[in-house]
């Protein structure tokens, strides 16, 4: 069912405009719409904020300092304000997470202000850190899933720059691996998704698991580099928040399990969950390891990321098959384009004489023309169940 077709029978006379109106909520058809504006507003917002930062910034001196505190907090209260109104009223939702997101921009505007007007000590983790506590309610008052994944970016945020800062508490010990710690992160983000979907805001649960799925991904792509490994090993910080983080994300990834989603098969549960599990082996696997080598990006010889590549690989064909029983694109489009980055980055690796690299070319020519095939062929039957009632797609 298109939104174009509920249209269509609108004009046509056939459903008045309160029916069209209930069709549309109902199946989310608006859905796209509302994540365009939301987009475009997000990008605005951010053009708005900074635009004021460079505005005060420019006539600092000709400022009185009371008017740039009481000008900063009118406007974040103004913010809020008129996007609670704007939400209240139910007519423009995309128009009012814009509204809250540009109020929270300002809120770490204002403690820039602050901080600038009564020369207050500069350290970037304590600053990150009060905006995330400033801003960490809002999206369980405002049920905003904008608002979830900005306070989850700026808990990433904040704790790479806290664990980069050689001096606080959280010091990892190794910029290098700071990333294989987000891997981890991101393990855990996907657990918290599948807890989230039986909990009181299960609006959240998608966003959460596609938001650590894409950090996972992003993070582990250091570990497929053979120079990575060429780079200082995690010291024992690093060893105390990457337990941390693993403890947490294996209670999230059981507490998932258990509850289940009551689509995806019990044996494909059970996959998805060893899967992940072998993501964080893999991770600690990267932070620990530490090999010689002369720090150049062709590296065809023996190395611990020959290890890492086909394991991801494997990762990705099964995210494939997850998204393709849960119905979730996002799923199978990172997946795809997962495998493209991993298969490229090998590439650039291996290079070396003609004879190699053509033979290399002739067997993964023929690997991706038969991977083309069955993924096609799995895009087909996806789109076909996505056609069919849920419990018929589930027999099938």
């Amino acid at each position: 069912m298109k939104r174009t077709d509920i249209d269509q029978i609108r004009a046509d006379g056939l459903i008045s405009e309160s029916q069209h109106a209930a069709i549309v909520s109902r199946y989310g058809l608006d859905r796209d719409t509302n994540r365009l504006l939301l987009i475009l507003g997000i990008i605005g917002g951010i053009l708005v904020v900074s635009g004021g930062i460079l505005v005060v910034s420019a006539n600092w001196d000709s400022i009185p300092k009371a008017l740039k505190l009481a000008g900063g907090l009118a406007f974040l209260v103004a913010a809020h304000f008129a996007g609670w109104r704007l939400g209240r009223s139910g007519n423009h939702p995309a128009m009012a997470m814009t509204l809250h997101f540009i109020g929270s921009g300002l809120f770490l505007a204002n403690i820039a202000l602050v901080g600038q007007v009564y020369n207050l000590g500069s350290r970037p983790p304590n600053a990150v850190l009060l905006w995330l506590v400033g801003i960490a309610p809002l999206p369980w008052i405002l049920r905003s899933r904008a608002q979830h994944i900005l306070t989850l970016s700026v808990l990433g945020v904040w704790l790479g720059l806290e664990l980069g800062e050689k001096t606080g508490p959280l010091n990892f010990g190794s910029d290098a691996r700071i990333c294989v710690f987000y891997s981890m992160l991101g393990v855990m983000f996907i657990g918290l998704g599948g807890v989230l979907k039986r909990s009181r805001f299960p609006e959240f649960a998608g966003a959460t698991e596609k938001f650590g799925l894409l950090g996972l991904h992003l993070a582990s792509f250091p570990l497929m580099l053979g120079f990575f490994y060429e780079r200082e090993a995690g010291g024992r910080e690093a060893w105390v928040s990457c337990g941390l983080v693993t403890a947490l994300a294996l209670v999230a990834l059981f507490q998932s399990l258990r509850r289940g989603d009551g689509v995806l098969p019990a044996q494909w549960r059970w996959t998805w969950l060893l899967c992940l599990v072998g993501i964080v082996a893999l991770a600690w696997f990267g932070m620990t390891w530490r090999s010689e080598g002369s720090g150049g990006f062709s590296s065809h010889g023996p190395g611990p990321h020959w290890i890492v590549i086909p394991v991801l690989f494997g990762f990705s064909l099964i995210q494939l098959q997850v998204g393709l029983h849960r119905r979730i694109p996002f799923f199978v489009n990172l997946g795809i384009v997962s495998i493209a980055v991993q298969l490229l980055t090998a590439y650039l690796q291996l290079f070396g004489s003609m004879m190699d690299t053509g033979l290399i070319f002739l067997s993964t020519g023929v690997f991706l023309i038969a991977l083309g095939w069955y993924l096609e062929r799995q895009r087909r039957s996806l789109v076909q169940s996505m056609g069919e009632p849920r419990e018929k797609a589930s027999l099938t």
